[in-house]
Order: structure tokens, then C-alpha cells, then sequence
């Protein structure tokens, strides 16, 4: 359970990032 909750908690602020990086690529 905490593995799967630490997952979701580093998928949601990891989105945000990967958005910026694909953004600054652009």
C-alpha cells in the first residue's frame, strides 16, 4: 500500500515536471 501510495504521490508531481520539460523542448 505505501509503495503503491508513494507511486501515485511521484506520478502526480512527475507529470507537472515531464509537461515543463516537453514544454522547454519545444
Amino acid at each position: 500500500l505505501l509503495k503503491k501510495a508513494s507511486a501515485r504521490q511521484i506520478a502526480k508531481k512527475a507529470s507537472p515536471v515531464e509537461h515543463l520539460r516537453l514544454a522547454l523542448q519545444q
